[in-house]
Order: C-alpha cells, then sequence, then structure tokens
C-alpha cells in the first residue's frame, strides 16, 4: 500500500496541483475575459464616436456646400447691386438732367409771361400816356382859346379904354405939366 499509498499522494498531489493550475488558468481566463470585455465595451465607445464624428464630418462638408451656395448667391446679390447702383447713378443723372431741363422750362415760361405782361403794361402805359397826351392837349387847347379869348377881350378893353379914357388922360396930364411948372 506503500506504494499504492505512495501512488496515490502523488496522483492527489498531482490533481491538487493540476486544480490549483486550472483554478490559476480559469481564473486568469477570466480575468482576460473581463478585460476583454472592457476593451469591446471601450472599441464599441469608440466606434460610436467615430460613427458620430463620421456624421459630424459629413454635416460638416454639407455645410460647407451650403456656405459655399451662400457665398456664390451673396457674390451674385452684390454684383447685381452694384449693377443697380450703377443704374440708380445713371438714372439719377438723368433725372438730375430731366429736372434741369424742367426748370429750364418752366423758367422760360415765366419770364415769357412776365415779358408778355411787361409788354401789355407798356402798352397799356403807351395808351394812358397817349389818352392823357389827347386829354392834355384837349385841355391846353382849350386854355388856349381861353387865354386868346380872354387875350382878346383884354384887348377890346384896353382899346375901349384907350377911346374912352385917353383923350381925359392927356388932359389930365397936359393940366398937371401946366400946374408943375
Amino acid at each position: 500500500m506503500t506504494s499504492q499509498s505512495c501512488l496515490s499522494s502523488e496522483v492527489r498531489l498531482r490533481l491538487e496541483h493540476e486544480l490549483r493550475g486550472r483554478k490559476k488558468f480559469e481564473d486568469k481566463c477570466a480575468m482576460q475575459a473581463g478585460w476583454l470585455k472592457e476593451k469591446d465595451a471601450e472599441i464599441a465607445s469608440l466606434k460610436a464616436q467615430l460613427s458620430l464624428k463620421e456624421a459630424e464630418a459629413a454635416e460638416a462638408i454639407r455645410l460647407q456646400g451650403q456656405v459655399a451656395v451662400v457665398e456664390a448667391a451673396e457674390a451674385a446679390r452684390i454684383a447685381e447691386l452694384n449693377g443697380l447702383k450703377e443704374h440708380a447713378v445713371a438714372l439719377g443723372g438723368q433725372l438730375l438732367l430731366w429736372s434741369l431741363k424742367r426748370m429750364v422750362l418752366v423758367v422760360r415760361f415765366l419770364l415769357e409771361t412776365t415779358c408778355s405782361e411787361l409788354r401789355e403794361q407798356v402798352l397799356g402805359y403807351e395808351l394812358f400816356k397817349e389818352h392823357i397826351e389827347a386829354v392834355q392837349d384837349a385841355q391846353v387847347k382849350i386854355l388856349s382859346d381861353k387865354v386868346a379869348g380872354i387875350d382878346a377881350d383884354l384887348m377890346e378893353m384896353a382899346l375901349h379904354l384907350d377911346e374912352e379914357f385917353y383923350p381925359h388922360f392927356l388932359t389930365i396930364i397936359a393940366g398937371r405939366r401946366w400946374i408943375l411948372s
């Protein structure tokens, strides 16, 4: 039994050793399985992050495309606005020219109207002056006729006085001379 007991003890020791080795191996496998699970979870997280980053990159590319479209549209609008500004400046110049022409026409009309009114006033003044001159000429003729009539009356009176009083004057003058001498 001894040999058998030795053998059995050896087998048992070997078995215990194998069981301990197996236990260590199983613990090591369990530890590596846990580590692999952590790595798988980390890989899944990294894959999710990568997928998110790829989606963000795709969105950024899409937005860059939209920005390029908006910038092109803005450049077109700026070009159109500049064209409209140039057109507005040209129209402004035309409007100014049109306004100046209109002002010239209005001033010309006002001047012609004023000249016409002044001509009418001058004509009216000349007619009034002619009328006044005619009235004055008529009044002068009437006055001249009256003066001529008065002159004729005065001459007639002077002649009458001379005829009537001349001989008496001579007698008075002669009588005074006699008295004075």
